[in-house]
């Protein structure tokens, strides 16, 4: 007994719509490499000198992180207000702008984990661990201050990761 495999081909007008998609989503891979794009490529120019921290406290569907910004050889570390609702174009608000100097200057204290923002070192954190904060709490800027220097820290690793501190 031989079995034979029909394949049939449609004609384009048999086609339907999603298969026309899908042949217009094909991508020709073949000499694809993806170690051939770089980073900077790749990233708007708007956000490739941008490193946000995870949060420090969260309410509602708002998150306070610190962002980090390069410009011309300065670096400015700002207290913002994520909001998850928001589009793409608002949502970020800037709480605080915390420094503003010189990569120079800021270096040695982010490798030495001195606290940037008043250069305090930071290894006298009592633990470093995030809480969950509540706002009515009496310890609220105590624990509060506490995740800042957490993600401060954690902050600090990326950096140094980074700028090859």
């Amino acid at each position: 007994m031989s079995s034979k495999l029909n394949i049939r081909l449609k004609s384009t007008e048999q086609r339907t719509t999603d298969e026309l998609r899908l042949d217009e989503l094909r991508l020709e891979l073949d000499d694809f490499d993806i170690n051939d794009i770089s980073l900077s490529d790749s990233i708007d120019d708007n956000f490739k000198n941008v490193i946000y921290s995870h949060p420090f406290y969260s309410e509602n569907n708002l998150d306070y992180e610190y962002r980090v910004t390069f410009e011309n050889d300065i670096f400015h570390l700002d207290e913002i207000k994520y909001d998850d609702n928001s589009n793409f174009d608002n949502c970020v608000t800037i709480i605080s702008n915390v420094i503003v100097k010189p990569i120079n200057e800021i270096k040695e204290l982010i490798t030495n984990n001195i606290d940037i923002r008043n250069g305090n070192p930071i290894l006298d954190i009592n633990n470093d661990i995030l809480t969950i904060v509540d706002k009515n709490s009496t310890n609220f800027e105590v624990e509060l201050e506490n995740n800042k220097l957490v993600i401060l820290l954690d902050l600090y690793k990326d950096l140094k990761e980074t700028l090859l501190f």
